[in-house]
């Protein structure tokens, strides 16, 4: 086969040659969308009252600890069930316990 006869094939996934049943794609009788009324944000004036006041209450919010101790309190848990899971997941894929595995049960 030559190139010009490739360009001739025509394509099954060709967009521009499809055939389709017009009952099957026009509907039985032709609807206007509503019109929908659309929300848009409001604008308020801000005072300098109103900006001293939330720069209190934001003083006033409970300060997160992010100390070691505190991570690690959080973290524990779900560390200890990841390495469950890990080593769960090492049993099944190789057959059962062996090896540096056993010791870690």
């Amino acid at each position: 086969p030559t190139p010009s006869d490739k360009r001739k094939k025509p394509n099954q996934f060709d967009i521009h040659n499809i055939e389709v049943d017009f009952s099957v794609v026009a509907p039985a009788r032709i609807e206007r969308p509503r019109y929908k009324e659309i929300e848009i944000p409001k604008f308020r004036i801000i005072t300098e009252d109103m900006l001293n006041e939330l720069a209190k209450s934001e003083k006033q919010d409970e300060v997160e600890e992010d100390s070691q101790e505190v991570f690690e309190r959080l973290h524990s848990r779900c560390e200890r069930l990841e390495k469950v899971r890990f080593i769960n997941m090492q049993i099944n894929a190789t057959g059962g316990m062996r090896g540096a595995n056993a010791d870690l049960m």
